[in-house]
């Protein structure tokens, strides 16, 4: 279960490195409201996806 736990806090954490990187790197704080909205929304997306199959796995683990 640590080993999980481990591995979703890896993913959040890889997860952000790459948004803020493609941030940054693409310029995306010169472009319009919709494009800055539409990136956070994908990040947060992706970060919710990634706990919630972590968190599952963590359950099933808990259950055995």
């Amino acid at each position: 279960m640590r080993r999980e736990l481990a591995v979703l806090l890896g993913l959040v954490v890889a997860i952000d490195l790459l948004a803020v990187g493609l941030w940054l790197v693409a310029g995306l704080r010169r472009s319009g409201p919709q494009v800055q909205v539409g990136f956070t929304v994908a990040w947060t997306v992706a970060t919710l996806a990634a706990v919630v199959v972590s968190l599952r796995k963590i359950r099933l683990l808990r259950r055995r």
